[in-house]
């Protein structure tokens, strides 16, 4: 009886390890909107600081959104995603270190976040290109998409569960989520590879598969002038649009009710004095 495991496709490695890095990345975006509640009590914040807090990361956001891009198809995806991942994971453990010396400190930290996270995507999108025949890449970018809602689905409760806690506090948030990020990180350099022909163990049929496909892609490149005009593209960017508009709404409204909520607590105390 052969007890070794079946071979696992290299590119599924791959793609899996980009879906769990792309849901860290939105769950270290989403903490702060939870935690921003309990932290603007212990900081005396006013609403137009929260609201500077939470919109500072996008500034650096947009920052890396092409260059992100560029850099992978360049020097490689993995790298870039590597890094990236490195940058977001450090600035997510130093936020509460930020946020006791000044808000300023606080601010810069969230757009250094940013920038790291604007790299995800880009990369990842470089990384599929790269990977994975024409046949299986809506696939691919979906599952990445999916994965957006997904870390937001998991940091809010996460989240809220660790205020709750008697045991933990809001800083907890922080340090547990970047704690998960270094390990994904760790994992990543040794499993992640820019490109099918240096990864090792991957197998000559799933090797031709790729390279074929890829071949076929070069015959038929697009110009910019051709892609550019193209109606897909302003759907693209018009989802995207809409998408950060939601995650906007989303990171206001749970800040709103976290604030009711402590404001309620608040109030049920003073009337027991």
């Amino acid at each position: 009886m052969n007890f070794l495991p079946a071979y696992i496709p290299k590119r599924i490695i791959i793609i899996g390890l980009c879906f769990l890095g792309s849901v860290i990345s939105h769950a270290d975006r989403a903490n702060m909107s939870i935690a921003i509640a309990s932290m603007a009590l212990e900081f005396n914040w006013s609403y137009i600081t929260q609201g500077h807090i939470l919109s500072s990361f996008f500034i650096g956001y947009l920052t890396t959104q092409v260059i992100g891009g560029a850099l992978s198809d360049r020097f490689g995806g993995k790298w870039v995603l590597g890094i990236a991942a490195a940058l977001w994971t450090i600035f997510t453990l130093l936020t509460p270190i930020a946020a006791k010396y000044s808000v300023l400190y606080l601010i810069l930290c969230r757009i250094l976040l940013g920038i790291g996270e604007g790299a995800c995507f880009p990369s990842i999108h470089s990384l599929i290109a790269v990977w994975f025949p024409s046949e299986e890449r809506s696939r691919a970018v979906g599952a990445i998409t999916s994965s957006n809602f997904i870390g937001t689905m998991f940091a809010m409760p996460i989240s809220t569960l660790l205020i709750a806690s008697p045991f933990f506090g809001w800083e907890s948030i922080f340090f547990i989520f970047g704690l998960v990020g270094c390990i994904w990180s760790f994992v990543w350099h040794f499993l992640g590879a820019s490109n099918p022909i240096d990864y090792p163990g991957i197998s000559k049929e799933e090797l031709s598969w790729i390279l074929k496909s890829e071949c076929d892609v070069n015959k038929n490149n697009l110009g910019f002038n051709q892609f550019e005009s193209r109606m897909s593209v302003v759907e693209y960017i018009d989802s995207e649009i809409g998408s950060s508009r939601i995650f906007a709404i989303e990171e206001d409204e749970n800040t709103k009710l976290l604030k009711v909520n402590h404001d309620q607590k608040y109030l049920k105390v003073q009337c027991i004095k």
